[in-house]
């Protein structure tokens, strides 16, 4: 399954309307990490292998064999097939996980009664904010889909 599909088959879910709260907000956090943009750097490696072996075959296709080659073109070959190996040898690139924090702070009401510090609490990568209390329990964004961590 793609990440295309992997992104419809649950935004389907959502349109259902036998969800609870927690499985609504699990599947929006599912959703939101889904359409993380990959790491910017990585690469397929499948299509890489496929194009350094295509301009291997070709080399080799087009003096009718390897034993057909010259000296510097057997070379050549064997440089494309030592790259071929290096590739499929790289351990994989991950996508950076996004990280972020619970921002903590403290609304001040005043009455003629009283006075009370109301807690509030905010994700640092988006800043939606939660119910304090609630908060210390929550391990991930429902908005944005990083993974809360103490700072």
């Amino acid at each position: 399954m793609t990440r295309e599909e992997a992104i419809r088959l649950l935004k389907s879910y959502l349109d259902e309307e036998i969800h609870t709260r927690g499985c609504i907000d699990a599947h929006r956090m599912a959703i939101k990490a889904l359409e993380q943009e990959p790491c910017e750097d990585a690469i397929s490696r499948k299509s890489l292998k496929q194009k350094l072996q295509e301009h291997h075959d070709f080399f080799v296709n087009a003096y009718g064999g390897f034993s057909n080659l010259s000296r510097n073109d057997k070379s050549r070959v064997d440089e494309i097939s030592n790259c071929i190996a290096m590739v499929v040898n790289e351990p994989p690139v991950l996508p950076q996980q996004k990280i972020g924090y619970w921002i903590r702070w403290y609304e001040r009401r005043e009455t003629e009664q009283y006075r009370e510090n109301i807690p509030h609490c905010n994700c640092s990568k988006c800043g939606k904010e939660y119910d304090s209390h609630s908060s210390q329990f929550i391990k991930f964004c429902s908005n944005c889909g990083a993974q809360m961590v103490e700072p």
